[in-house]
């Protein structure tokens, strides 16, 4: 049977890079092997303590009438670790960030909920079509210091 160590490193000689995938990784051991600690998601907001989906903010804001097209991401704060950012493209009239925490009041949990919205005409999307999170968060980081 094939030592774990062992196996790690013959993974690491024949691919290089084996993490690219997102996966956050420390060596560790005596030899050194990778060990796969956790998961880098833009999608994932560390905020109060709670692991949020940014997909399922988006989702239950995106059934908001007056939301035509929304972004979620997560900014650091020293206080909360992130605070939830909300991008928003309005498809008829206008929203504020009290519209927007009231109306998620009955579909999320509290500490789900933007404490802070930003008005856009468009969110940034990739040549393939999906939402630039990348781009987003560095607005984000930009604008809320």
């Amino acid at each position: 049977m094939l030592h774990m160590d062992i196996l790690h490193v013959y993974i690491l000689h024949v691919h290089p890079t084996p993490y690219y995938t997102g996966d956050v990784v420390q060596q560790v051991g005596d030899p050194p092997y990778w060990q796969v600690v956790g998961r880098a998601s833009i999608d994932i907001i560390k905020c109060k303590g709670y692991k949020l989906s940014a997909l399922d903010i988006e989702r239950a804001l995106s059934s908001h009438p007056l939301v035509k097209d929304v972004g979620v991401v997560g900014v650091p704060d020293d206080v909360q670790g992130e605070r939830v950012v909300a991008y928003v493209v309005c498809g008829g009239g206008s929203l504020t960030l009290e519209d927007v925490q009231t109306f998620l009041q009955s579909h999320l949990p509290p500490y789900s909920i933007p404490t802070r919205l930003e008005l856009v005409e468009a969110l940034p999307y990739t040549l393939t079509g999906k939402m630039d999170k990348k781009k987003l968060k560095e607005l984000a980081a930009a604008q809320c210091g």
